[in-house]
């Protein structure tokens, strides 16, 4: 079982998105047995594969003691187990030694080959303990310059033994800014910085409002060949990091 987190504090760089598709990635073009966690209290990852009203939500394993294995919800991108409103304060009831979600991990995660979680735009308890349990984290970022002060942030946080690459996101060569941030964000990370990039792609957009990844929604498109490519990418980065 490899544990991959997506991580970013700031929102709106396309982290749930590249959660979806990484899962879509592996199991259906992998044929894995995947798990997503959904740790943000917006739910976007539950949405994005299509589960809208679940039954049992994350917050209310934790709050509730609910059973992990009757929340898992089955999706064409694989299992999950989605977020609810509840993990919006659940720092303040569990305290930031909870090892919550370490204990849904080791009920469940035996079935599975992956699990992928995606974490909120900021640093709640549950965030510190996903990158904690994961073997790889993926920091996705825009190539902006105060997107370069929140990655620089990020990083001064934790240890950054796990960190499996940072991946560009919404990316448009055409702009001269592109091009400078990333040639700082190379500069910076070298080779933590993915040779993948996900270029703007307005079908990127529209498959969450689907309920689908883009491997379903338009998989001849731009956006499912840069996804491809990071999919791909993050297996080799792994399978080094194990060897």
């Amino acid at each position: 079982m490899i544990i991959i987190s997506l991580v970013c504090s700031k929102g709106g760089v396309g982290k749930t998105t590249t959660a979806a598709a990484l899962a879509a990635y592996l199991h259906v073009k992998k044929k894995k047995n995947v798990l997503m966690l959904d740790v943000d209290s917006q739910a976007s990852l539950s949405k994005h594969v299509g589960v809208n009203t679940p039954d049992i939500t994350l917050d209310e394993i934790i709050l509730q003691d609910r059973t992990p294995k009757k929340a898992i919800v089955k999706t064409s991108c694989g299992d999950i187990i989605p977020a609810g409103i509840g993990l919006a304060g659940i720092d303040l009831v569990i305290g930031a030694n909870s090892n919550a979600l370490e204990t849904i991990i080791n009920d469940v995660g035996g079935n599975y080959d992956y699990i992928i979680i995606d974490t909120p735009p900021s640093f709640s308890c549950l965030s510190v303990a996903a990158i904690t349990l994961s073997q790889a984290v993926i920091i996705p970022v825009t190539p902006q310059y105060l997107s370069l002060e929140g990655l620089q942030q990020i990083l001064s946080n934790w240890d950054a033994k796990n960190l499996l690459g940072v991946l560009p996101t919404m990316v448009d060569r055409r702009k001269r800014v592109t091009n400078e941030v990333l040639a700082l964000y190379k500069k910076h990370l070298g080779g933590m910085l993915y040779k993948a990039e996900i270029r703007q792609n307005v079908k990127l957009e529209e498959a969450p409002s689907h309920g689908k990844s883009i491997f379903e929604y338009a998989p001849r498109s731009t956006g499912a060949k840069c996804y491809e490519d990071f999919a791909k990418e993050t297996l080799r980065r792994i399978n080094r990091c194990q060897n």
